[in-house]
């Protein structure tokens, strides 16, 4: 059973929501979606919130936690497929982790506390920013309490990220998310206002890899604090703040190596560029190109792409959807006004397979979509289709 409703951009609406599914006893997935495109899903057990989690940093968040409370857990190790007995992968790890007894009890709570409470934070973060919709998904009460993995209290973890909200708030942060990453774009202005050895300090860490939850666990500083101390930088433009895709679920290492998704036999190799301003991103395309059997050409700056792509000629070109300065459908614009690239497959890479992305995507003349996450499977078998045939836009 599905019940939409009301959507409103009151803070207070998402209090109203968690006490309306608290009082009603209410078994399922509360799932939360900004006008922004971001979703939360929050489960409830007969009326108990028993797990939050989200669509853009899920993995990264566990990462952080497993390694805050349970350090000597080696997070590539966690392989797990997916199991139709859990709506959220994350869960599922915690909860087979706490059954092959890796994890204590205590440790359990206090990472799912933690989860908990910082999905409440950005939640109410992005209330005070968008317009928010609510809408319930009933599920079966005795296959949510099979699986449930200990007791949250709702009220607590609220008035905590409530007062973290607030102290981000108050120190001018409000649009500000902590899931941005700082990352150093004027590196010579930044010399001549800090010591050398400082300087050198701050470049390891700001390369736009880390978020600041991510960098704060690392200086063992609080979030807040550590984007005081960047905000005159920031306002400056000598440090940037971009957005990180989330991670790759751990995969099978070399020892144990996943089934190998192989290119067509090929005299020369083809080809493939990736134009994605997330290093990550990036990496992870290079890897699963080069056990492919493909060559890879991997651009960061979109405003760098065009001669770059016209010097080399890719046969096939992967296309960020979201960037700084311009984003995919800009790029994609200008490369099919140039004649020798007009012919050129192009797959536009987002995390948000949507009517209105396709239809621009149509109106620019992409040939197709590839959303994330990125996997072996779904990037040999866009290039096999777009290659196999003369490029059509979709």
């Amino acid at each position: 059973m599905t019940t939409k409703l009301q959507s409103s951009k009151q803070v207070n609406s998402l209090i109203q929501q968690l006490t309306a599914q608290s009082q009603s006893k209410f078994t399922g997935r509360l799932e939360i979606e900004s006008t922004g495109g971001k979703q939360w899903d929050l489960y409830f057990c007969v009326g108990r919130l028993v797990w939050a989690t989200n669509n853009f940093h899920a993995i990264r968040q566990l990462r952080r936690y497993l390694a805050k409370h349970c350090p000597k857990i080696k997070f590539e190790t966690l392989i797990f497929p997916d199991s139709a007995k859990f709506s959220s992968w994350t869960y599922q790890v915690l909860w087979v982790l706490e059954k092959r007894q890796k994890i204590s009890k205590p440790q359990l709570s206090a990472i799912v506390a933690d989860i908990v409470t910082e999905e409440l934070f950005d939640l109410l973060q992005q209330s005070s920013l968008r317009t928010m919709t609510y809408t319930c998904y009933e599920q079966e009460a005795l296959e949510m309490m099979r699986m449930q993995l200990t007791a949250i209290n709702l009220k607590s973890a609220f008035r905590q990220a409530q007062k973290n909200w607030q102290a981000w708030s108050k120190a001018g942060f409000g649009t500000v998310s902590p899931n941005l990453a700082p990352a150093i774009k004027n590196p010579k202005a930044l010399q001549q206002k800090i010591a050398p050895k400082a300087y050198a300090a701050l470049a390891k860490k700001l390369n736009g890899k880390r978020t600041f939850r991510e960098l704060a666990q690392l200086t063992q500083q609080d979030p807040g604090r550590l984007l005081k101390s960047l905000a005159p930088y920031i306002r400056q433009k000598w440090i940037e703040l971009v957005q990180l895709a989330d991670l790759p679920r751990p995969a099978k290492t070399a020892s144990t190596p996943p089934t190998k998704v192989s290119a067509p036999s090929q005299a020369t190799p083809k080809t493939i560029a990736c134009l994605d301003d997330d290093p990550q991103v990036r990496q992870l395309m290079e890897r699963l190109l080069s056990q492919a059997g493909y060559r890879s050409l991997t651009i960061s700056d979109s405003t760098q792409a065009i001669p770059i792509i016209l010097e080399r000629k890719p046969d096939l070109l992967f296309l960020d959807l979201v960037m700084p300065v311009a984003n995919g459908y800009e790029v994609c614009t200008q490369l099919r006004r140039i004649s020798a690239l007009k012919d050129m497959p192009i797959v536009i890479l987002t995390g948000n397979d949507g009517t209105i992305d396709r239809m621009r995507a149509k109106i620019v003349k992409a040939s197709g979509f590839l959303t994330k996450p990125i996997t072996a499977q779904k990037v040999v078998a866009a290039i096999r289709k777009y290659l196999s045939v003369s490029p059509k836009p979709t």
